[in-house]
């Protein structure tokens, strides 16, 4: 019998409703009949229909399945294999209506698990109880054939030293109308690696077996060089990295932001910690050749009147960043400033100052300029920070120096819309770093 084949019978009245479950040992003479088969109950996570995990061994290839919570409060349950079939009988209690999903679970004498199926969408009956059967069908490996039938992975917190079952999941790939591919999870680590999304040590990477990340873009700290492959090295922003359970080393590790090679020069930023308060805003620096590092400029026109206050024009401006800093093939998600004073965020402020940024998916970045300031000296410095762009289709993402200059004028008919336009440096390094493989 296939698994999830069931059949669904009434049986006679008795004490208060239930659930039987009779499983049946393998039908091919080559697959081993199992001395016990244990049962691993689970309801389905409402809060998603469906998961992506890395299990062990390696923690890295991702089966997507439909996620189920594992029930531990009652599903500790093993019975022996007795003239072909092994007896289950769930009495009805509380607040369980149903049992969404069963994983049954053959296993050999020394308990390694030799065949398996599954059950779906089991109602308690009432007065009555319901009994469903199903047969077991060898297992097989999908960490070593992705693509074999009934494959089976068992695995949680004590995976390297011992055997583990804290976890599950059933791969079918038999051609059904509808997946019965299925996890059965913690609840509450759905990696099963024994750390929370809120443990301490981190839980870097929720959905990958004791995985490791590199660092996000809230936690870049440092400018590094990395190999291209060839003969030179690209320069990459980087931080601390992260592995579930360990606590951070504040090493400099390559994230997947790079930047214009410029930005690591020993006459711009350099390498290192110190390097990047330098590339938050290296305008701060008035040792650096500003004419020759690579960087976006934006022009804005603001109003002075009178009294000196200065009202920036707030006529938006678009820049095809794709057109000369990007692949053309290459489409955004997202794209956030920073300044020496603040972190990454949709918008830089400074000296009353304000320029919104946003991007589409044809990374067609836009700048929305606000505010008010003072002018110094009779005109306005220049503003400078960091812009990040996330990319949907490349390898790694990419940050840039931004500029924006302030032009005054005394009429409000004067306003323009902002006009950026790259400075410097040589983008196709950076086109290539972006779509290297890593």
């Amino acid at each position: 019998m296939r698994g999830g084949m069931v059949l669904v019978v009434a049986l006679a009245a008795c004490d208060g409703g239930g659930i039987q479950v009779i499983v049946y040992g393998p039908s091919d003479p080559g697959t081993p009949a199992p001395t016990t088969v244990k049962l691993y109950l689970g309801k389905l996570d409402p809060s998603s229909a469906t998961a992506a995990i890395a299990p062990p061994p390696t923690g890295t290839a991702r089966f997507s399945a439909r996620r189920y919570e594992r029930m531990l409060e009652i599903d500790d349950d093993i019975a022996p294999l007795e003239d072909g079939a092994a007896h289950f009988l769930f009495r009805k209690g509380g607040d369980v209506e149903r049992l969404d999903a069963i994983i049954a679970v053959g296993r050999g004498a020394d308990g390694t698990p030799t065949s398996a199926a599954v059950l779906f969408d089991l109602d308690m009956g009432n007065a009555h109880v319901k009994s469903y059967s199903v047969g077991l069908n060898a297992i097989t490996d999908p960490i070593k054939q992705r693509t074999g039938f009934n494959g089976l992975v068992m695995w949680g917190p004590r995976s390297r030293t011992d055997r583990d079952d804290t976890c599950l999941l059933l791969q079918n790939t038999y051609p059904d109308p509808e997946s019965r591919s299925l996890f059965m999870l913690a609840a509450d680590d759905r990696d099963c690696d024994g750390l929370t999304e809120t443990s301490n040590p981190p839980e870097c990477v929720a959905d990958m077996w004791n995985g490791t990340r590199p660092p996000q873009r809230s936690e870049l700290s440092c400018l590094m060089h990395e190999s291209d492959g060839v003969s030179g090295f690209y320069c990459m922003v980087g931080g601390p990295p992260c592995a579930d359970g360990a606590t951070s080393d504040g090493s400099c590790t390559a994230s997947r932001y790079c930047a214009p090679d410029d930005l690591c020069e020993g006459s711009v930023c350099g390498t290192g910690p110190n390097a990047w308060e330098c590339a938050k805003n290296p305008l701060n620096n008035p040792n650096i050749p500003i004419a020759s590092y690579e960087r976006l400029e934006c022009d804005v026109t603001a109003v002075r009147d009178m009294t000196g206050a200065v009202k920036l024009c707030t006529n938006p401006g678009t820049f095809a960043v794709a057109d000369s800093n990007l692949p053309s093939t290459i489409m955004c998600m997202r794209a956030a400033v920073r300044s020496t004073e603040h972190g990454f965020q949709d918008r830089l402020v400074a000296r009353g100052l304000e320029f919104k940024v946003s991007i589409d998916s044809a990374c067609t970045l836009t700048v929305a300029p606000n505010g008010n300031a003072t002018s110094l000296g009779g005109g306005v410095p220049p503003t400078g920070g960091l812009l990040a762009i996330d990319l949907q289709s490349a390898v790694r993402n990419v940050v840039y120096p931004i500029q924006f200059n302030v032009a005054l004028t005394t009429e409000a008919s004067a306003c323009v819309p902002v006009q950026c336009h790259r400075k410097g440096g040589d983008s196709l390094r950076l086109k290539s770093c972006i779509t290297a493989e890593q």
